[in-house]
């Protein structure tokens, strides 16, 4: 099993705290990890992935251009993208700060609603298997 953890960090604060969550993968048995900047991230990548960590600063309660930039450029792979697990992380300099929407943020075509958690305040996407309840 693989997972990619992919990072947009200008400053380097994300670009740590994604290593940290890489070194916490990196336990599991039987798991690799691959720690990325988005700029490096190819088709390959999302393709050959279990799963996929993409973590952000919060810009105005949104992800950064350079990481949606990513999602949008592999848009055409979605299909391929079915049963993988998906996760996302936010830094900010603000204690809140808006890193919960830009969290959500993070669910490409999150309009692409499946099911919604007995009423949970967020919805899963068609892509990824949800985390919460592990269902497609």
């Amino acid at each position: 099993m693989q997972v990619l953890v992919m990072y947009y960090s200008r400053t380097g604060n994300t670009k740590k705290l994604a290593e940290e969550i890489a070194k916490g993968v990196q336990q599991v048995e039987e798991v690799k990890c691959a720690t990325k900047p988005v700029s490096e991230v190819t088709k390959d990548d999302f393709v050959n992935s279990d799963g996929i960590i993409a973590g952000s600063p919060v810009y105005f309660g949104a992800m950064a251009a350079e990481m949606k930039e990513v999602f949008d450029k592999f848009v055409g792979i979605r299909g391929e993208m079915e049963d993988k697990i998906g996760a996302a992380f936010a830094t900010s300099g603000d204690p809140s700060g808006g890193k919960e929407t830009t969290i959500f943020s993070h669910y490409p075509g999150n309009d692409d609603i499946r099911h919604d958690h007995r009423r949970r305040p967020f919805r899963c996407n068609r892509s990824l298997r949800c985390v919460v309840c592990r269902s497609a």
